[in-house]
């Protein structure tokens, strides 16, 4: 969280890849890893992160607003049409 703040987002993704090798199921690292692949402007990773948090916790509203915030900046594509399916859990 500290290298996300101080806008080192490169080592802010290592930290939470770290996180999530250690416990996959940390819907928190990978919302917070999805933020910082949307300020990289990496918004295919960013939906992938988002998606998969909304898999651990469909009721994760933070997981669901970057999702749509990603998708809506999104070129194009796959990971666009896979974005709008998850906007669909329940």
């Amino acid at each position: 969280m500290i290298h996300s703040r101080r806008g080192d987002l490169d080592r802010a993704v290592a930290d939470y890849s770290k996180a999530l090798e250690l416990d996959p199921t940390l819907s928190r690292a990978l919302v917070a890893r999805g933020n910082a692949h949307f300020r990289r402007r990496d918004m295919e990773r960013a939906v992938a992160d988002y998606q998969a948090a909304l898999r651990i916790d469909p009721a994760d509203t933070i997981a669901r607003r970057g999702l749509e915030r990603a998708s809506a900046n999104a070129p194009p594509g796959a990971a666009v049409e896979l974005a709008h399916e998850n906007l669909q859990v329940e």
